[in-house]
């Protein structure tokens, strides 16, 4: 099986806490499976579940953003990565510049 790069993206954003790593059935209460997915506010992947719960096949979805701090956001994976990228990068100059040498930069 080949991984593609937002599938490596994905596993380090779990790794590192942005993301749930699984996710809960609301219906059966069993593990859902991280499935690939092209919405394109998924990052290419979603929660799924279909197993038969009390002689009922149930197919509930979720987003994998579901519960993050992007939960409500429009913004493509590399979007919210690049402005990330540049908030980081923004309070690093701010707060490590002498007397605020840069405040009137931003």
């Amino acid at each position: 099986m080949r991984v593609n790069k937002k599938e490596t993206l994905i596993a380090w954003l779990m790794a590192v806490g942005f993301l749930a790593r699984s996710c809960l059935c609301s219906v059966c209460k069993s593990d859902m499976a991280l499935v690939n997915c092209n919405d394109r506010f998924s990052f290419g992947a979603k929660w799924e579940c279909r197993r038969q719960f009390n002689g009922q096949r149930h197919n509930i979805e979720l987003s994998i953003r579901k519960g993050s701090w992007f939960e409500q956001s429009n913004m493509t994976l590399e979007e919210i990565l690049k402005y990330t990228v540049i908030r980081i990068v923004y309070v690093y100059i701010y707060t490590s510049s002498p007397h605020g040498a840069f405040q009137n930069l931003f």
